[in-house]
């Protein structure tokens, strides 16, 4: 504790009695799962580095919107599209990254983003939505 400060009020302003029961908490704590970004999931069958945990075989592309993913998939594939390109685009699921490095569709992002608090607009305070979440309803 630092000079001057008393137990008493050090435990009224940090909520602890001592800075061992404060570095427990932190160290034990859990960090709601916020979402970061929109991002597409395409499956080429392939392994790939630096995926999200729950991706396995495919890739993931991010963007501020879901247009900017597509986007980039037109520029790792190539376009005009090819038949392998064309198949892999079928593959598409739209969703968001998390802060706990997960790739999830819009369903379950909606329901990460409304326990965040992370929901503005028009469906603020609603817990459910019929589409899942979109970009607009973070940024």
């Amino acid at each position: 504790m630092s000079k001057g400060v008393t137990q008493e009020q050090y435990q009224v302003v940090c909520g602890f009695s001592n800075f061992n029961e404060l570095f427990i908490n932190l160290k034990t704590r859990k960090m709601k799962e916020r979402i970061i970004c929109a991002a597409n999931y395409y499956n080429d069958n392939s392994t790939h580095v630096h995926n999200p945990k729950n991706i396995k075989v495919g890739f993931i592309t991010c963007g501020r919107r879901h247009c900017n993913c597509i986007q980039t998939f037109a520029q790792i594939v190539g376009f005009p599209y090819s038949e392998t390109s064309l198949e892999i685009m079928k593959t598409e699921i739209q969703g968001f990254l998390t802060t706990k490095n997960r790739f999830v569709d819009r369903k379950e992002a909606y329901k990460i983003a409304f326990e965040a608090d992370q929901i503005i607009g028009p469906n603020k305070g609603y817990s459910e939505n019929s589409i899942g979440l979109t970009s607009e309803d973070l940024y």
